[in-house]
């Protein structure tokens, strides 16, 4: 019998191809150019689209690096259950089971508009 395993062939996709690296390279450029250029700045994200040589679009996100730090403590590390995220992450399907980094919620909401954007201007031809 064939059986069709899903996350198995695209776990051999995602190795096999160059998407993992050119996404990492991405993220590190990204990062790269905000810790030169604000490196101080407290409680911020920025992302940059990047086109790589195939047909596939990188979006690399990055937060400031005193973001990472002192907002993954305290209050804004905690866990925000995926029930209540519903509204805000309509593009993906959650299970109750799942939760997220209630400062990387409050990162992706400052962004949501100009992400809005971003998927217009990519789908136009």
């Amino acid at each position: 019998m064939n059986q069709f395993n899903y996350e198995e062939d695209l776990g051999n996709y995602l190795v096999g191809s160059d998407l993992l690296q050119n996404s990492w390279a991405a993220i590190l450029e990204l990062y790269k150019q905000m810790s030169q250029t604000h490196p101080n700045l407290p409680y911020s994200v920025t992302y940059k689209r990047f086109n790589a040589e195939t047909d596939v679009t990188v979006i690399a996100f990055v937060c400031s690096p005193v973001c990472n730090i002192q907002n993954l403590q305290g209050e804004d590390g905690d866990l925000v259950s995926s029930d209540t995220l519903i509204e805000t992450f309509k593009f993906r399907l959650f299970d109750s089971s799942y939760s997220m980094n209630k400062a990387a919620v409050h990162l992706y909401q400052s962004l949501h508009a100009q992400l809005v954007q971003e998927k217009i201007d990519i789908a136009k031809p």
